[in-house]
């Protein structure tokens, strides 16, 4: 259980440490952090950025992103985003990412993710209030030391990526078809039986309203039994 408390005012602490634990998660090498004014705002992270792939945009539009959301898991405390709002403009503007890029999703796995490396966030702010500015290798050794082994962020965003590979495309078939490409054993076994018209069937029911809604009806529990299933039987095996 968290035991560092946290005060509105030090938000902005919490603001550059989800920004440094994430790009971290995300193999940046961290150069300094600090939370005293700049000509950006009042803290900034510096390190070493990669734009030269359309994932590595995605990566640096989230590094962005964490910033603001991250004091938002401690209460409604708003700090001062307008530099990475405008860096995430400046990323998009290089249209590098496909239209059908899903940012609820984005977020949503952002938010996620966050949430699962709380606690490493909260003693990198913490060690961020008191000191100010902080070399990026000593807040590398706090996060490396209290960072969770089966953090999600890169498969989350990898699976988003492949979401919109599926739509771009897929052609000539209905879009809950692309919706499959998140769940890789139930998109096995239905292509084993030969592809039937989704909108025929139930799961076709749920996959729309996942679709539409963003609401599983814990498909994903099922696609984990199915890998489970399917590392002992074939899918032709299990459609008898």
């Amino acid at each position: 259980m968290e035991s560092i408390i946290f005060e509105q005012h030090q938000a902005g602490s919490l603001h550059e440490a989800g920004h440094a634990v994430i790009a971290s998660v995300l193999g940046r090498e961290l150069v300094e952090l600090s939370i005293l004014e700049d000509e950006h705002g009042g803290g900034y992270v510096h390190r070493k950025m990669r734009e030269s792939s359309p994932q590595d945009v995605m990566e640096e539009i989230v590094i962005a992103m964490a910033g603001e959301m991250t004091p938002l898991l401690w209460g409604n405390w708003p700090t001062d985003a307008q530099h990475d709002h405008d860096r995430i403009q400046r990323l998009m503007g290089r249209q590098m990412l496909p239209t059908t890029t899903n940012w609820v999703r984005i977020r949503d796995c952002l938010k996620s993710t966050l949430e699962q490396v709380r606690s490493v966030i909260g003693v990198l702010a913490q060690e961020l209030s008191t000191r100010k500015v902080m070399p990026g290798k000593d807040a590398e050794a706090i996060i490396t030391c209290h960072l969770p082994e089966d953090v999600r962020l890169l498969n989350c965003i990898e699976l988003a990526r492949l979401e919109e590979k599926a739509i771009d495309t897929i052609t000539g078939t209905d879009s809950l078809t692309a919706v499959l490409v998140r769940f890789p054993h139930l998109r096995e076994c239905w292509q084993s039986i030969g592809s039937p018209d989704l909108k025929e069937r139930y799961i076709g029911t749920l996959l729309a309203t996942l679709r539409d809604d963003l609401v599983d009806f814990d498909i994903e529990g099922v696609e984990s039994s199915l890998g489970v299933l399917l590392s002992r039987f074939t899918p032709n095996q299990l459609s008898k």
